[in-house]
C-alpha cells in the first residue's frame, strides 16, 4: 500500500489536477491500511497458544478485550469530535454551534480535545457520566446510534470478561482443593514435619515447573478425538518421524522401508513430560521402552569401582536401546531429569511385533541387533547398569554399515 502512495505522488508531480485527484485517491486508499489489523489477530492467537500458564492466558484474554474496547472507542470519539465540522455555518461563515464550540476554548490543544472525546465515548459504553452533551440534531442522532451500539457490544464484552474471571476462579479453586486434600492426608497419617516439608516443597516446585512446559502432548488436545484414524495417523507420523530418525538405525530403516517407521509412529510411541528431579524407570521397575529426549537433559547415574559416574542424555539423543533387542525386560537405575524434559518412549514389544511383519529388512535388523548386543555385553563387563545407555552415534553407523552396507 505504501508503494502505491509513492507512485501516485510521483505521477501527480507537476500536474495540479492530477495532484488533486491523487490526493483524494490516497486518502480513500489509506483506509485499506486497516486491513493490516487482520494480521494482529493471527499474531495474538499464535502468541496466546504459546502461553502455558492458565493465569497468564486468562490475563492476556482480558487485556485483549480491553484493547478492543479502547480501539472501538477511539473511532467513536473521533467521529463525535468530527461532527462539529458538519454543523451549519453561522452568518459570518464560521462553524456552527456544536459541543466542541461549547466545551473548548480556542487555545486548548489537540491532546486535551482527543482525551475529552475518548472520555465521552467511554461513558457511553459504561455506567458513567461527564459534562459533554450533544447540542444539535446531528449530534443527538449520533449519540442515540452510539448508545444502541454500546447496548449490544458492551454487554457482550462484560459477559466475556466475567466468564474469563469465573474460569480463573474455578481453576484456582481446584488447585486449592487438591492442596487441602494433601494437607489433610499428611495430618491424618501423622507424617513428620520434615517429610511433610519435603513433599509440599516438591509438589509446589513441580506445579511451577509444569507452567513452563513447552511441548503440548497429543492426549492434551481434546479436539484430536474428533479426527478420523487416517488423520490421527498422519499427524503422529509427521510429529514422531523426525524424533525417531535422529537415530541412524531408524533413519536407515526409513529409507529402505518407510512403512516400518510409519507403523511405529502410529501406535508404538508415547510422550511424557518430566519436571526437574523427576525419575524414569529405576527402583526395581522393568525397562519396557526406548527413550528419545526431545527437550531438556536426562542424567543416568551408575557406579564403577566405587566411583559414582553419570551419562547425560540431551535433546536429540536416546537411551535404553538395549530393551529393543533383549528377550527379557531389563532393570536399570533411574533416569533423572536435570531440567524440565520432554521425552518420547518407544514401546519395545510393539517394536518387535511391527518389525517381524516386514521381512524385507528383517535380515539386516537381526545383524544389527547382534552387533549391538555384543557391544552392550562388552560395556556390561565394566558396569552392567551402564549398558542401558549405549547411545554412541558413530558406533551405530558402523553397525549399520556391517548389517545393511548403509
Amino acid at each position: 500500500m505504501d508503494w502505491i502512495f509513492m507512485v501516485l505522488g510521483n505521477v501527480s508531480k507537476g500536474n495540479t489536477q492530477g495532484a488533486a485527484r491523487a490526493a483524494k485517491m490516497s486518502r480513500g486508499m489509506r483506509a485499506f491500511r486497516l486491513l493490516r489489523l487482520m494480521k494482529f489477530r493471527v499474531i495474538m492467537n499464535d502468541f496466546t497458544g504459546r502461553v502455558t500458564s492458565e493465569e497468564w492466558r486468562t490475563a492476556i484474554y482480558i487485556a485483549k478485550l480491553i484493547l478492543i474496547i479502547v480501539f472501538v472507542n477511539h473511532f467513536v470519539g473521533c467521529g463525535f469530535y468530527g461532527l462539529h465540522y458538519l454543523a451549519e455555518e453561522e452568518p459570518d461563515g464560521s462553524l456552527g454551534w456544536s459541543w466542541v464550540k461549547k466545551n473548548f476554548e480556542p487555545e486548548e490543544g489537540t491532546v486535551y480535545r482527543y482525551w475529552t472525546s475518548l472520555h465521552w465515548s467511554l461513558t457511553q459504553f459504561t455506567p458513567a457520566s461527564m459534562e459533554v452533551n450533544p447540542v444539535n440534531g446531528l449530534e443527538r442522532f449520533y449519540v442515540v446510534c452510539v448508545l444502541l451500539f454500546a447496548l449490544v457490544t458492551f454487554s457482550s464484552f462484560v459477559s466475556s470478561i466475567t466468564t474469563a474471571m469465573t474460569h480463573l476462579r474455578t481453576y484456582n479453586s481446584r488447585k486449592l482443593a487438591e492442596e487441602l486434600r494433601l494437607r489433610r492426608y499428611l495430618a491424618e497419617h501423622e507424617i513428620s514435619s520434615e517429610l511433610t516439608g519435603r513433599v509440599t516443597h516438591f509438589i509446589h516446585e513441580r506445579n511451577q515447573q509444569r507452567n513452563l512446559q513447552g511441548r503440548t502432548r497429543e492426549e492434551e488436545v481434546e479436539l484430536f478425538k474428533l479426527l478420523p484414524e487416517s488423520l490421527k495417523h498422519a499427524l503422529r507420523r509427521e510429529a514422531f518421524m523426525p524424533i525417531l530418525t535422529v537415530h541412524p538405525f531408524f533413519a536407515c530403516i526409513n529409507q529402505m522401508d518407510t512403512e516400518v517407521v510409519t507403523s511405529l509412529c502410529k501406535k508404538s510411541v508415547t510422550e511424557r513430560f518430566m519436571v526437574t528431579r523427576d525419575e524414569l524407570f529405576g527402583h526395581g521397575k522393568e525397562v519396557t521402552h526406548m527413550v528419545f529426549v526431545t527437550n531438556g537433559t536426562l542424567a543416568y547415574y551408575y557406579v564403577i569401582n566405587g566411583a559414582i559416574l553419570n551419562d547425560k542424555i540431551r535433546a536429540g539423543h536416546w537411551a535404553a536401546e538395549l530393551v529393543l533387542w533383549s528377550k527379557h525386560p531389563e532393570h536399570c537405575n533411574a533416569f533423572v531429569a536435570e531440567t524440565n524434559c520432554d521425552v518420547c518412549l518407544l514401546h519395545a514389544a510393539e517394536f518387535r511385533d511391527s518389525v517381524l511383519k516386514h521381512r524385507n529388512v528383517l535380515a539386516g535388523i537381526v545383524k544389527y541387533a547382534a552387533a549391538f548386543v555384543q557391544e552392550a555385553l562388552n560395556v556390561s563387563k565394566r558396569c552392567r547398569k551402564q549398558a542401558v545407555v549405549c547411545n554412541d552415534r558413530e558406533l551405530a553407523r558402523e553397525r549399520l554399515v556391517c548389517a545393511f552396507d548403509y
